[in-house]
């Protein structure tokens, strides 16, 4: 789909990538593999960047919170779109003859090895991004839950705004 305002043309991305349906599936499917790593790689260039720029090693970890945090927000945005879009992969309908197609790609087969290994994959994805994200969000709230609760007490009091009255100040940038 295109929008032209004058001479000015603007695609969606779905439209300038020639992709199949399977590649794009593929593609959302390893997304939040494909974050982890490109977090990790900046996390290491940038702890390397403070090697060798200090002296001390006090800091060379005080990125780290805010880039989970970073992860577990774009976590939570991609939450709702890949489960959805792995959900797609077991709607099949009858195109007749007895025939199941893929209902978003009618060119797959609801049969074949293509659609096998789309689906053993959904499942692990679902097991993994549908059950696992949230858990993991559950598990580290769950965690620090005195912490939490002990900011946001303070805060509540007027109490919380610095990191010299709130003892407990670093969960608000962490968490």
């Amino acid at each position: 789909s295109t929008l032209a305002l004058g001479s000015l043309e603007i695609t969606s991305p779905e439209c300038s990538v020639q992709m199949t349906y399977s590649q794009k599936w593929y593609a959302i499917q390893i997304m939040p593999i494909f974050l982890l790593i490109a977090f990790m790689a900046a996390h290491t260039l940038i702890w390397a960047k403070k090697k060798s720029t200090r002296s001390t090693n006090k800091s060379l970890m005080k990125h780290i919170p805010l880039m989970i945090s970073f992860y577990f927000q774009a976590m939570y945005y991609l939450f709702i779109y890949i489960p959805k879009t792995t959900l797609e992969v077991f709607r099949c309908e009858d195109k007749g003859g007895g025939q199941y197609f893929l209902q978003v790609d009618p060119s797959i087969q609801c049969s074949g090895p293509q659609y096998e290994s789309m689906k053993s994959i959904a499942f692990g994805s679902l097991l993994l991004y549908s059950f696992g994200i949230p858990t993991a969000l559950a598990a580290v709230l769950y965690r620090h839950r005195f912490a939490i609760h002990m900011d946001q007490k303070l805060w509540q009091q007027g109490k919380g705004a610095s990191k010299e009255l709130n003892p407990h100040y670093y969960v608000r940038k962490k968490y």
